[in-house]
């Protein structure tokens, strides 16, 4: 093989290694968010605040817009298939359901860390244990709680804070 072959069979087999690998590099998502939208200016809107996340945050956000006629059973499933999203959206009716199987992260540390106040427990009661610990933030007719056993945290709880603050509950 001549050195002109050698040097050009080099460069293919970099040129196809390069490109190989660099197509299959993928962040994996800091954390994964289920959601419905009543309207479809709710979704986009809600999609907007999750790329505006990501950009500032530098974060992967796997966002799961899901149905509102699907949603309850599309959760159970991601339970029992043991892929729950880390960040999700619940009903009043529909918290105790989890809350009651432990499958809920309870707040109290983040609010205290953040300084800020826990949700009024006459006005929620249902978000609090015997304990006193509070497994979700209110929004309207919605409570956004994290899973127990979510991948991160901290960056639930950041991702969290910032979707309360666009829809103006914090």
């Amino acid at each position: 093989m001549t050195r002109t072959s050698q040097l050009i069979l080099l460069i293919l087999v970099l040129g196809f290694f390069v490109t190989g690998c660099g197509a299959q590099i993928e962040r994996d998502p800091a954390v994964t968010f289920m959601y419905w939208m009543e309207t479809y200016q709710d979704d986009l809107a809600m999609k907007e605040w999750l790329e505006e996340y990501s950009t500032t945050s530098g974060k992967v956000i796997e966002p799961l817009p899901t149905p509102i006629d699907g949603y309850d059973q599309k959760l159970i499933i991601l339970f029992g298939a043991q892929s729950a999203p880390d960040l999700f959206i619940l009903t009043p009716d529909r918290f105790p359901l989890f809350e009651d199987k432990e499958a809920l992260l309870s707040l109290n540390h983040f609010y205290l860390e953040a300084g800020m106040e826990l949700p009024d427990k006459e006005k929620y009661p249902y978000l609090y244990d015997s304990d006193g610990l509070v497994y979700g933030v209110p929004a309207g007719e919605q409570i956004y709680v994290i899973f127990s056993r979510a991948r991160n945290e901290q960056e639930s709880w950041q991702l969290l804070k910032f979707l309360m603050q666009k829809l103006e509950v914090f």
